[in-house]
């Protein structure tokens, strides 16, 4: 849906969308919720045809059952554009978004 290659999120982590904090700033608006935004409302984006998220057996992984979290991984791929985060903790950098 991004136009992403999956080879570009090798190092990087799953975030999760159960609770986030940002600034109310323009960059915050375009950069990151818009984005996210648009694609929950695109049913192509959030809900894949025959993607599911409940009824999954807990012990596979999400490309042999069809379940997976999209929200998470929509989350992770706008913030990883903008702010290019990694689980690699040498590369590791923090950041704030004014």
């Amino acid at each position: 849906y991004f136009n992403e290659s999956r080879c570009a999120f090798l190092d990087c982590s799953l975030l999760t969308s159960e609770a986030i904090a940002v600034y109310r700033t323009e960059t915050t608006w375009t950069e990151f919720m818009r984005p996210w935004l648009v694609c929950a409302l695109n049913e192509d984006c959030i809900a894949p045809k025959y993607s599911k998220y409940s009824g999954c057996i807990e012990v596979r992984h999400p490309r042999t059952t069809g379940c997976h979290r999209f929200d998470m991984s929509a989350l992770s791929i706008i913030l990883n554009r903008g702010v290019q985060y990694t689980v690699d903790s040498e590369q590791m950098m923090s950041f704030r978004l004014t």
